[in-house]
């Protein structure tokens, strides 16, 4: 799912709207009177002019991020293969928080996984789609004037943008560890998760070193290699660094983790 800031394409879009209360939903939609019935984090549809699909979204003020998240992402994984190519995101409450509509985003994006891709008969492919935002009916770009009741009081449009961004690349990157975990065994092997880091490093920008079976010897590292004698496929250490352009001076963060992909039978 890409967020865009271009001119909203006049045909094959589905607009979701976010709102609290009836009376915050445009004059002119169906959905008003159903609306009032729903309880909270929940959704309707409605059929708008020339097939259209409208939804309808109830985000309380105050919920959490978490709130967000579980009601895009159920709203997603029941609908998204109904949806067209453009998705629209109207804010229609009166005040919210980046946190919030960045929860909704990642939620949208999330929930268009669908467990199988291993299987023989393959799931759905998890369709992507552009997104774009509206403001009470305004299409927010990255020219559009500063707005206190958009992301919260006092925020602008860049950091809204800039937040919702972010939330989308997170959860496109757990839409592909997902697929990795679901994999099967044979699916990922040393070997295989080695070249799933060096393809994520390239696409995300960040340093991977892989050490194979021969260089973690010529480390000594024979604790790793005596429960390696167990598998067929040799072992692999993955290194992994991401260096920020603005990250303060001081030690690394360094974080530790082994992945064992057979069953070592007490090894």
């Amino acid at each position: 799912m890409q967020l865009r800031t271009n001119p909203i394409p006049p045909t094959n879009t589905t607009t979701i709207y976010i709102g609290t209360n009836a009376n915050q939903l445009p004059a002119d939609l169906a959905l008003r009177e159903t609306f009032r019935q729903l309880s909270p984090q929940s959704y309707a549809l409605a059929i708008g002019e020339q097939g259209e699909l409208r939804y309808c979204l109830k985000i309380e003020p105050s919920a959490s991020y978490e709130k967000c998240l579980e009601a895009a992402r159920k709203l997603s994984h029941n609908s998204w293969n109904h949806w067209s190519e453009n998705l629209v995101l109207d804010n229609c409450l009166q005040e919210n928080s980046n946190q919030q509509l960045s929860a909704i985003a990642a939620g949208l994006s999330q929930g268009r996984y669908k467990i199988g891709k291993w299987k023989s008969t393959a799931a759905a492919d998890q369709s992507d789609f552009n997104l774009y935002l509206r403001r009470k009916g305004t299409l927010i770009t990255d020219n559009s004037s500063s707005d206190p009741l958009l992301g919260g009081q006092g925020t602008d449009h860049s950091k809204l943008i800039s937040a919702i961004r972010q939330s989308l690349i997170l959860a496109e990157i757990e839409l592909r560890i997902m697929d990795l975990v679901n994999a099967p065994a044979n699916h990922k092997r040393p070997q295989d998760l080695a070249k799933w880091a060096e393809d994520s490093a390239r696409t995300y920008n960040y340093r991977a070193e892989i050490f194979d079976k021969a260089a973690c010897a010529e480390m000594g590292m024979h604790a790793l290699l005596s429960v390696n004698r167990g598998s067929e496929d040799g072992a692999h250490l993955i290194v992994l660094e991401y260096r920020a352009k603005d990250a303060p001076a001081g030690p690394p963060t360094a974080l530790v983790g082994k992945g064992v992909t057979f069953d070592t039978g007490g090894l």
